[in-house]
């Protein structure tokens, strides 16, 4: 009887010993399956990390390039563009100085879209396609052939063709206005008013707000005139400039895109 307990006890103790070598393996095996997924997981979250920073880096090389080039264009005409300044909080504040080289995008972002702001309200670009028949200053007068000023410029063009406002604003004269004819001009709320003469007829009414690219009229030749064009000012704290610069930026978003593809 005692030899067979004692025979029982040893089968009993190679099976535990097995069952531990046994379990001792797959615990073995579940951790370097763990080990291994965390790898894995570590290298997704890293390449992610890696794909938001060039992500990142991308975006604000763009946001630089579109700020450039719209301090540029800007520069181009001669109009100051306010940069972002520090907030009220930090007025009572102080301490060494420490430069910081990482360009903060959402300071960029702000910006750029402070930049956007300003154009919209700058007279930017034609207000009709065609030829300049007649620049600013100037002139011999094209119906009495005597000496004049002139204080805009006269754009040849199809009675017809579209008249877009060059900035948004609103609009402080739509009217029959003498020699001008049918005659619509609008405040930027800057500064800036633009004027538009000679139309066949004029699409928007005192009071109302346009904006930038809209469509205001068509080209005529009502008033004191020659033939179908249309006559465009730009002035400046009620003084006429020449528009003749601000005519040159055609399409600001265009100019940008063509920018970007380049680099």
């Amino acid at each position: 009887y005692e030899a067979l307990l004692a025979d029982q006890k040893v089968r009993f103790d190679l099976e535990t010993t097995n069952h531990a070598e046994l379990i001792a393996s797959q615990q073995k095996e579940y951790e370097a399956l763990l080990a291994d997924q965390k790898v894995r997981f570590d290298l997704e979250t890293t390449n992610l990390q890696l794909e938001n920073v060039q992500l990142m880096n991308t975006a604000v090389s763009e946001l630089n390039q579109r700020s450039e080039l719209i301090e540029s264009v800007m520069g181009t005409i001669g109009v100051k563009i306010k940069k972002t300044s520090a907030t009220k909080d930090q007025e009572n504040s102080g301490g060494p100085f420490v430069p910081d080289n990482d360009v903060s995008y959402d300071g960029l972002l702000k910006q750029v879209d402070n930049y956007l702001k300003t154009i919209r309200t700058i007279p930017l670009g034609r207000p009709v396609n065609g030829k300049i028949s007649s620049g600013f200053g100037k002139r011999t007068d094209p119906v009495n052939k005597k000496k004049a000023i002139h204080e805009g410029v006269d754009i040849k063009g199809k009675r017809g063709d579209r008249i877009l406002a060059t900035a948004s604003g609103k609009v402080i004269k739509a009217m029959k206005n003498g020699g001008y004819g049918n005659y619509v001009e609008i405040d930027h709320g800057n500064g800036y008013i633009t004027a538009y003469g000679h139309m066949q007829n004029y699409l928007v009414k005192k009071g109302e707000r346009v904006e930038q690219g809209q469509v205001i009229g068509q080209v005529g030749s009502t008033g004191r005139s020659t033939g179908p064009h249309l006559h465009y000012e730009i002035q400046l704290n009620k003084k006429p400039i020449n528009p003749g610069k601000f005519m040159k930026v055609a399409d600001i978003s265009s100019t940008l895109k063509t920018k970007q593809n380049k680099n």
